[in-house]
């Protein structure tokens, strides 16, 4: 049986050969001439919320980001939307991304703490994997080891609202999806961060929106700084 399944997949990448998602080149999902030709560094971007009109009055965050978002607007989008969840490797193993992330931790003074943007359950129940943490988890596990300083936390929000897909939405019906959207896990509602700063790990940053509204949920709970990584910034 198995034998037969090889020799069906063998015919039809025969017949559809896999092309480059980037280039469409024939031969690699993504081509070894398009994965070198992304570039890291650490930039960063202050990202205020201009619309809120409430009492809290801290409506912005800084994002620091990696690389330019065109070059990587295609995978993420076959990640995303095309399930290729082996495209994650990329990020998973990129040395240049941990490069970005090493860089942007050695700037911190204190402990941190790490956690990402999180989906919903049927978010997940649906594409089967969470994107960001795939990404992420394993950059942040190597830190650890080396920095006893670096705490990870996948689970420090929730997500409650199943909003619908924010590439679809211009930035005041973002906002309305997003109002209320979150909440903190009940153990980390008491959690004493004096001197910390907490890094929330998103894989796309475009109006800060989500970033922001996570911000603001952390008011009460006494964090030196609470900033935000993303693979890329590309602004509305």
């Amino acid at each position: 049986m198995n034998r037969f399944l090889d020799y069906l997949s063998s015919i039809f990448n025969l017949l559809f050969p896999e092309s480059c998602i980037s280039c469409n080149k024939l031969g690699d999902l993504f081509c070894p001439l398009c994965q070198e030709s992304i570039k890291f560094s650490l930039n960063n971007k202050n990202i205020l919320l201009k619309r809120e009109k409430n009492a809290f009055n801290d409506t912005s965050i800084k994002i620091y980001y990696s690389t330019d978002y065109q070059k990587i607007k295609k995978i993420l989008h076959s990640i995303k939307f095309d399930h290729k969840k082996e495209m994650i490797q990329f990020w998973s193993k990129s040395k240049g991304l941990k490069n970005a992330i090493d860089s942007l931790t050695k700037s911190i003074s204190g402990p941190i703490l790490t956690t990402i943007v999180p989906s919903h359950k049927n978010r997940l129940e649906k594409r089967g994997y969470n994107i960001v943490l795939d990404i992420y988890s394993e950059h942040i596990i190597d830190l650890q080891k080396n920095n006893k300083y670096i705490n990870f936390n996948p689970n420090f929000f929730t997500r409650i609202k199943d909003t619908k897909p924010l590439f679809v939405l211009d930035k005041k019906n973002r906002y309305i999806q997003l109002n209320n959207a979150f909440s903190i896990t009940a153990k980390n509602k008491n959690s004493k961060n004096k001197n910390m700063t907490l890094i929330i790990f998103d894989d796309i940053c475009t109006t800060g929106q989500t970033l922001i509204e996570l911000k603001k949920m952390t008011k009460n709970l006494n964090f030196k700084q609470v900033i935000a990584f993303s693979l890329a910034y590309q602004s509305l």
